[in-house]
Parts: C-alpha cells; sequence; structure tokens
C-alpha cells in the first residue's frame, strides 16, 4: 500500500519489475513519462489463474515489450505470446529471459509465437482488438481480459456473438484516480487496493476501457 501511494502521487518515479523499456517506442514513454502500468491487469490475470483448470494457459495477443507477462507468467504452466512488432518481439524476448533466468519460474513454459492463438481449453487470454474479441468469443472456453484502448465505442452486433458464447461481460476497474488523490488514498486506506467488476447489459456499448468476459459456468 506504502508503494502505491507512492506511486499516485509520484514520488517513486520507477517502472516496477526487472525489465528493458525503449523510449524509442510509444509503449516506452508512456511507462516513463507517465508511469503507466497495468497493475489491475495483471491482478484479474493472476486471479482467474487460480480457478481449476485456467492455470494451465495464458495467452497475451499484444504482448508488447512484456510488462503484463513478465509479471504473471510464473501463475500459469504455459504462456503463449503474440506481438507482431519485430522491434518488441526482441524486447520481449530478452525481457521473459530475465523474469526466468533464476530458476524461479523454471515450472513454467513460454513461448513467442508467430501467429494468434485462440484457444479451445480453459485459459486466460488478453486481447487489445475486436477482431480478437470476437475469435476468442467463437471458441468459449476462455476467459477473456480485452482492454478497448481506441476511443471508439463498440456495440451492436457484439451483443450476440457474447451472448452465443455464453459469456458474461464485466467492465473492470481499480478505484484509483491520480485526479483525486485523496479520494484515493482513503480508498487504499480503508479498503485496500479496490478492484471493482459491473455486469454489463445489452445496452451497454464497450467504450474505451478494460472488460472481462467469463465463461457462465465460471
Amino acid at each position: 500500500m506504502k508503494e502505491k501511494i507512492k506511486e499516485i502521487f509520484s514520488l517513486s518515479g520507477v517502472c516496477k519489475g526487472d525489465i528493458f523499456l525503449n523510449p524509442a517506442l510509444k509503449e516506452g514513454r508512456d511507462v516513463l513519462r507517465e508511469y503507466y502500468h497495468d497493475d489491475h491487469i495483471i491482478h484479474a490475470i493472476k486471479y482467474f489463474s487460480r480457478y481449476d483448470g485456467y492455470g494451465e494457459l495464458y495467452c497475451d495477443l499484444k504482448a508488447g515489450f512484456g510488462a503484463i507477462s513478465t509479471e504473471v507468467v510464473g501463475h500459469f504452466k504455459n504462456n503463449q505470446l503474440y506481438e507482431a512488432d519485430e522491434i518488441l518481439v526482441q524486447i520481449l524476448r530478452i525481457n521473459m529471459s530475465l523474469k526466468n533466468e533464476s530458476g524461479k519460474n523454471a515450472s513454467s513454459g513460454w513461448e513467442i509465437i508467430s501467429e494468434r492463438n485462440y484457444p479451445e481449453v480453459k485459459s486466460v487470454v488478453r486481447c487489445e482488438t475486436v477482431a480478437d474479441l470476437r475469435g476468442l468469443l467463437a471458441t468459449e472456453r476462455p476467459v477473456i481480459i480485452f482492454q478497448n484502448r481506441k476511443d471508439e465505442p463498440i456495440g451492436g452486433d457484439i451483443w450476440s456473438e457474447i451472448s452465443r458464447a455464453g459469456h458474461v461481460g464485466y467492465v473492470y476497474s481499480a478505484d484509483l484516480n491520480k485526479k483525486r488523490p485523496l479520494k484515493t488514498t482513503w480508498t487504499l486506506l480503508t479498503k485496500g487496493y479496490a478492484f471493482k467488476m459491473t455486469q454489463l447489459t445489452p445496452d451497454d456499448r464497450l467504450d474505451k476501457g478494460d472488460y472481462i468476459f467469463l465463461p457462465k459456468n465460471l
């Protein structure tokens, strides 16, 4: 909690984890300039890895340089990471190797895959595009972490696909706001790290933000 408060008030000035950043890339600049780090997404991925069978496989369809993947690799037996940018792939390979060199995650295997994979088994999958979301919904089995980073809201026929897949959708957020530091500090002191999952309805659009789609039997 102390480290989180320091981060909120921009006192730490460092990115968590022993990984490389490339300041020439947008992803690296985001971390260096804004200390941007998907703590709440990492928390969700680790959380669902504990459910029966879901710790077998983690798949990241936009792995970047590994800011998320390096933090969750030890929670899954197998990790499949896809990244289209060749420069990021090189950095990703180095960062994943750094996280595993000590042997503490020796029981976890990982590979950088050359094509997108939509697992048809119990798994936790993170994606950032509507095309990937639709592909994953067609497989029915995964826990889907969808980060819509674009400003265009998604609606309409996506709900028929969600319903057909048998998933339940939630908007997911960490109750932390740098623009309201006193409220955020109070939340941390009274609740710890407060995560919220609010169930969606077919009337909701998927605005820019983070979403979790769970199979109904979960």
